[in-house]
């Protein structure tokens, strides 16, 4: 605070006016006057304080309501919660005369809490013993509230917040609780050093902010992050702030490009869907008039073979010795015991074989079919089996599949195709988990079962593989995490899975696990759902979970 020195001017009788100095408690009122703040003065020997004018007009007691010198009065006016610590610094600020500076609530006259800055400094006598103190109040609510909006408006923004110069160096830093990258920073040394870049991200981050500011436009990258199993996706922000600075704001798109690979994935499979179902329904014309044909020749051979052999009984009846000769001489040459042996069954195969063909081409019509997106009640037996049919070509050298179905088995609400995607998923790392344990020297086992309780329809799938080591049984789930080797495993099918069973159904995606004897995941979807959720929404249940 500066004093601006005011001179009095005296009419001396003469015509002239001589200046007289004021003295210092007049300068002192006037400069008290004169600044927006409000002003305290403690004397510390005689134990009171006055406040000025602005100070109780600032918490509302003018004209009427003015306030008595009280020197603990502005200590009844501080919010209960701030005081104890304002108590300790003015103590202190007292006691070792220190700087006083700080900020907290007063109560306002009408009612409600102002924020009120407060400095304080402390007057010695010549033994150094503290005698007076002035302390100068502003009101700073405006500003303190400006803060904790802006505060509410950071805290809602899920992006890492960074602030770094052209070269990349680390200037401000914030993340928020839950994100994933702090993977991307090390701390440095110092309890106060900011974070510094990990591995080469730092050199992309100060590419990016060396762009930004050259052509004063916003610049953007993404950048991933490996993993031991899998790999994180995040997208970087740069935007110039002036004087060689940028601001960057860092998103998690892990989710989002799993998404995309999902959503790329679905398509491509409801494309070779269509064009299987097309397939299907081509070979299935063919196939029908085959079957009707061999059928026939079946039911025809077996006619003339019976015809043949009266003829021959007649013939061997006879009298005639040379026809008998010819006869027999002929069904040498012929083989006729062997046809009339093998040809039954081997029209039988080939109806046989036509069938299982039909089964096959059928179950792919009813695993394929696009059908609809929304849930429908569906018959879950026959969906297994169909999808145990398509998969029969994944297993059928590798283990022995059986199928343990419940009767009973009222229709589930659900999108059959994503339910058949779902165990088809399953079968195949039940497949490749037996082949991982036994090889070519056995065959394993995998038992698919049904059953129900009043409110779910249950699904199980056993298999006697070599089971889930506990190290990674819990991030079997997450996309992209796989123990196979690369090029045969992508870690998306249980991921797919879990979304489709717990997301989109509302279900339960379970698994029990022992190492060395095999999994078993318990798939259970809700019988009793008016209403399941649309293609990306969440379910209307909020009971699904995981285990």
């Amino acid at each position: 605070m500066s004093v601006i020195p005011v001179a009095r001017y005296k009419y001396d009788g003469d015509g002239g006016a001589a200046p007289q100095p004021t003295s210092a408690s007049v300068l002192l009122q006037l400069a008290l006057s004169a600044t927006m703040q409000g002003i305290v003065e403690h004397d510390l020997v005689r134990g009171t304080s006055t406040y000025s004018e602005r100070w109780q007009a600032m918490l509302g007691f003018q004209g009427e309501f003015r306030l008595p010198p009280n020197p603990e009065l502005w200590q009844t006016l501080t919010h209960p919660e701030d005081l104890p610590d304002v108590l300790d610094d003015w103590q202190a600020h007292l006691e070792f005369s220190w700087p006083f500076q700080r900020t907290w609530r007063m109560q306002h006259r009408e009612g409600g809490y102002r924020w009120i800055e407060c400095h304080s400094v402390v007057h010695t006598d010549e033994r150094g013993e503290p005698v007076k103190a002035l302390s100068l109040f502003a009101d700073v609510t405006e500003r303190v509230e400006a803060a904790a909006r802006h505060v509410a408006l950071l805290d809602a923004i899920p992006d890492t917040i960074v602030r770094v110069d052209q070269a990349g160096v680390v200037l401000d830093l914030r993340i928020p609780a839950g994100t994933g990258t702090s993977e991307l920073f090390r701390s440095a040394d110092g309890d106060n050093a900011v974070p510094q870049c990990a591995g080469d991200f730092g050199e992309r981050l100060a590419d990016c902010a060396r762009r930004a500011v050259a052509s004063n436009t916003l610049q953007t990258f993404e950048y991933p992050l490996r993993r031991e199993q899998s790999i994180k996706h995040f997208e970087v922000r740069c935007a110039p702030s002036g004087e060689g600075q940028v601001v960057c704001l860092i998103r998690d798109v892990t989710e989002k490009k799993q998404l995309e690979s999902q959503l790329l994935q679905a398509q491509k499979l409801e494309s070779i869907g269509q064009l299987a179902a097309g397939i299907a329904h081509e070979i299935n014309t063919p196939l029908q008039f085959i079957g009707d044909n061999v059928r026939f020749a079946q039911t025809a051979s077996e006619r003339i073979l019976s015809l043949v052999e009266a003829y021959r009984q007649v013939v061997q009846d006879s009298a005639n010795e040379e026809r008998r000769k010819e006869l027999a001489k002929l069904e040498r040459r012929l083989k006729f015991t062997f046809l009339s042996e093998q040809s039954p069954s081997a029209l039988k195969a080939c109806v046989e074989g036509v069938e299982r063909v039909a089964e096959i081409v059928m179950a792919m019509k009813e695993f394929s079919h696009p059908g609809t997106k929304k849930p429908a009640p569906s018959d879950l037996n026959r969906a297994i089996q169909s999808t145990v049919t398509v998969s029969r070509n994944e297993w059928k050298d590798i283990a022995e599949v059986t199928l343990d179905l419940q009767a009973d088995m009222p229709p589930v609400r659900c999108v059959v195709g994503e339910i058949n995607q779902c165990v088809l998923n399953i079968i195949v790392n039940a497949c490749h988990a037996i082949a991982d344990k036994y090889g070519a020297d056995k065959q394993g086992r995998i038992e698919l079962a049904t059953s129900r309780t009043e409110e779910e329809a249950i699904l199980r799938i056993t298999d006697n593989g070599p089971g889930i080591p506990e190290a990674v049984k819990e991030r079997i789930f997450d996309p992209f995490f796989t123990t196979k080797e690369v090029g045969k495993g992508t870690g998306q099918g249980l991921a797919m899975a879990r979304s489709l069973i717990v997301d989109r159904h509302g279900g339960q995606l379970r698994c029990e696990t022992r190492v060395g004897e095999g999994t078993t995941f318990e798939i259970r979807l809700p019988l009793h759902v008016p209403e399941l959720s649309e293609e990306g929404e969440d379910p209307a249940s909020a009971r699904a979970g995981i285990e």
